[in-house]
């Protein structure tokens, strides 16, 4: 790593806002620090830092000895990740004064002093993306889960996730909670080495239909509630045995969604109990915090539960807590004004959910178990990549079989008292939010009909989403150094570039004091230009290797007949292939369709032979007939594929389900895989789109092939070989693999019923 000689810090000045009482105070510290601190970015001169950086600072915390002595026991863990919530987020984070009382998270921050907390703890900008990083231990692109729908949230099937790993080494594996990384066979938890799962309707947060090891289960009551009964008990059934174990629970709370239901109030509400609702309603903040804090509390509620479980059993002398939010805060329309802001987040950090500057990535990590001091602070620079091999080191393992390299770097060491090592203070950690790859984001395929590289669309300087390029949503961080690829909203003045006619600046901070501003009070750009230039390359350079990394932008494989299982969704929107600009993608789906020959393509293997029915689920403003082909490419593009012909109804109001007819498939030879094509051959529109939403081909065996396959053969396939083709109806798209649940989560309300 190229080596600079670092400059003396200059003078370090700031104001502790963490003032109190009084209605003075109050005006002082909710309308002069954030006004002040604007002003002096607005007028700084850009060729010196300038001004006076103001924040709040954390205070110290008193150290004790570890609540829990050391063991040579195999250890457990518990991983928490709360949805949405930012590291200003709990009480602890929040300035002493009674002007911030609004926030009250006892046991979040209970588990924070009885720990080592991480204060330096980069998460990624979006939802499904930093749980691909959690899970590998390798930067999210990597895995090609690159966003949070459209068919780039799905972790790529050949990667290997931390319940693998422990799972092969005696741990038994679970998970509770919001899983966002695949929607259908081969991409649930309960595929890839979670043994046990319990997985609520996404955003419905009261009486969820919830899927436990993928059977359907009704529940009543307000969800996270609901779901931590369901991990106290699971835990007590660990409490004496002798495996140890690994549990994985992302909840669903901070993040917005329904009551009951896609038709129960606003898409954006952050629902909770009315004892917590009606408390916040009173106060004076606004409505969308008074949502959020009300709904935090319940959360922390449940933790309490969880942490005196604990404490009540032998669980916790072996057991590693570790609990961080998964990005930025989603900030509402009221939030984002610059009042509700300095009241949410007092760290003065800019950004939030969706963004590569500090308020979108930076968040805390807290980490309480055996021989883990408590009380301490570390400014160790850390992300989730970092997560699972720490893991690995702390449940003794010196092997990790069949896994790809990490991005990450073990911090057991500082877990257990020690200083970084050279590597971990030399590190650079990398941030690059999804606006790049968001919407129609459709790469070129090469002739083997993976994703082609280099091609222009995957250009650092001139591809990506209107050819803005990728270097605008890149975000580093090196020792106290922050370097942004697009500092438009913090008034940069570093190195500009072009992106269209627009001139957009990079710029260079230098965090100091705790605080972590992007604001042109602790900007270095003019003053450290080697830094810079050092940072820009090495941002272009970990572009570069997430490109040619095998699995980045890369998209799901589908598997039919996956371990003998009667039934899978092909997702919609997981298209390798489509007609640009005539068939566009859908946050769950698809839709256009506009002249003959328009298509979307999907790359599937079929893994148990069979006669299969094959369903479409779609809203259609016109009539217009369908060819769906289905075998090797080359088959398809001569026209001798297997196909079927349907003409499907139009139904402006309803989503309807059309069974287009039955192919009898043999499996998918190893080390191949197929398509399913989708091609329209006529339609009654006149140039207008056939399809206003197309969200599933679904395949069902009705009778396995006529000579049962061999008995290595149902090996190869996870076939249950010759018996029957097992509980269909558990199969309903709808539910089982919870694309229409999906759907109505993400907004898409035109889709009704089925």
């Amino acid at each position: 790593m190229t080596k600079f000689a670092q400059p003396a810090p200059g003078r370090r000045v700031w104001i502790n806002v963490a003032l109190g009482g009084g209605l003075i105070v109050l005006l002082f510290t909710i309308v002069f620090v954030p006004v002040y601190v604007t002003t002096k970015q607005e007028a700084a001169p850009s060729a010196s830092r300038a001004g006076k950086c103001s924040g709040f600072q954390l205070p110290a915390k008193q150290v004790k000895p570890p609540k829990y002595a050391a063991t040579s026991k195999r250890p457990n863990f518990i991983y928490i990740l709360v949805d949405d919530q930012g590291y200003d987020d709990l009480r602890l984070h929040h300035p002493a004064s009674s002007l911030y009382n609004f926030i009250k998270t006892p046991n979040l921050d209970r588990l924070v002093l009885s720990g080592t907390e991480f204060t330096n703890f980069y998460v990624t900008p979006m939802c499904s993306t930093s749980r691909a990083e959690l899970l590998t231990g390798r930067y999210y692109a990597r895995t090609g889960a690159m966003y949070i729908n459209t068919g780039w949230d799905f972790i790529n099937s050949n990667e290997t996730n931390i319940a693998q790993i422990l799972g092969a080494s005696g741990y038994k594996t679970s998970v509770f909670g919001k899983w966002h990384n695949g929607r259908t066979a081969g991409y649930q938890p309960y595929d890839l080495g979670f043994q046990y799962s319990v997985l609520p309707t996404p955003y419905v947060y009261k009486d969820n239909l919830m899927y436990v090891n993928g059977e359907l289960e009704q529940t009543q009551g307000w969800m996270e509630e609901v779901l931590m009964g369901n991990i106290i008990n699971y835990l007590k059934q660990r409490e004496g045995g002798d495996e140890p174990f690994f549990m994985y629970y992302p909840s669903f709370s901070v993040h917005a969604g329904w009551k009951q239901s896609a038709t129960d109030g606003p898409r954006f509400q952050r629902p909770a109990p009315p004892r917590y609702s009606k408390k916040f309603t009173k106060m004076a903040l606004s409505n969308d915090t008074a949502q959020v804090y009300a709904m935090l509390e319940y959360f922390d509620d449940q933790l309490g539960r969880l942490l005196r479980y604990l404490e009540s059993s032998n669980l916790a002398e072996t057991t590693y807590i570790m609990i961080s939010g998964d990005n930025g805060p989603a900030l509402f329309n009221q939030e984002s004004k610059p009042l509700p802001r300095v009241v949410r987040m007092p760290s003065g950090m800019q950004g939030a959910k969706k963004s590569a500057m500090e308020g979108g990535v930076r968040n805390f990590l807290a980490v309480r178990g055996p021989g883990v001091a408590q009380g301490i602070s570390s400014d160790a620079l850390l992300g989730l990549v970092d997560v699972a091999p720490t893991i690995v080191e702390l449940a003794g393992m010196t092997q990790v079989p069949q896994h790809l390299p990490w991005d990450g770097i073990s911090f057991a060491n500082i877990i257990n008292g020690q200083q970084p090592t050279h590597q971990q203070e030399e590190r650079l950690l990398f941030s690059m939010d999804t606006t790049c790859i968001q919407e129609d984001f459709v790469p070129e395929l090469g002739p083997d009909r993976q994703t082609l590289k280099p091609q222009p669309l995957l250009d650092y300087t001139t591809g990506g989403v209107n050819g803005e390029g990728f270097k605008r949503c890149l975000g580093v961080r090196y020792k106290q150094y922050k370097w942004l690829g697009d500092a438009r909203k913090s008034h940069g003045s570093g190195p500009s570039y072009m992106v269209g006619n627009v001139s957009v600046p990079t710029a260079l901070y230098k965090f100091e004091g705790g605080l972590h501003l992007e604001l042109p009070c602790m900007e270095v750009s003019r003053q450290e230009p080697r830094m810079l230039k050092f940072m820009e390359k090495s941002a272009e350079a970990f572009f570069d290797a997430m490109v040619n990394s095998s699995h980045s932008f890369q998209k799901a494989v589908f598997y039919i007949g996956l371990h003998g299982r009667p039934a899978v969704n092909i997702v919609a929107d997981g298209a390798i292939e489509r007609t640009p600009a005539r068939v566009q993608v859908l946050p769950m789906g698809l839709s256009g369709f506009v002249r003959k020959g328009d298509s979307a393509s999907y790359r599937i293997k079929v893994m148990t032979p069979g006669h299969y029915e094959i369903t479409l689920y779609y809203q259609s403003d016109r009539e217009a007939t369908f060819r769906l082909w289905i075998g090797p490419r080359s088959k398809i593009v001569d026209g001798t594929a297997m196909h079927l012909d349907a003409k499907l109804p139009a139904d402006a109001k309803k989503r309807r389900v059309e069974t287009i007819g039955k192919l009898k498939l043999p499996a998918t030879p190893p080390g191949q895989t197929w398509e399913v094509k989708l091609e329209m051959t006529n339609s009654t529109g006149q140039l207008l789109p056939a399809i206003k939403a197309f969200d599933t081909i679904y395949f069902k065996r009705v009778a396995n092939w006529p000579a049962a396959c061999s008995t290595q053969q149902c090996r190869l396939n996870g076939s249950a070989g010759a018996g029957g083709v097992g509980h269909v109806a558990l199969y309903d798209p709808n539910s089982q693999e919870g694309v229409q649940s999906w759907k109505l989560a993400h907004g898409h309300k035109d889709v009704i019923g089925g």
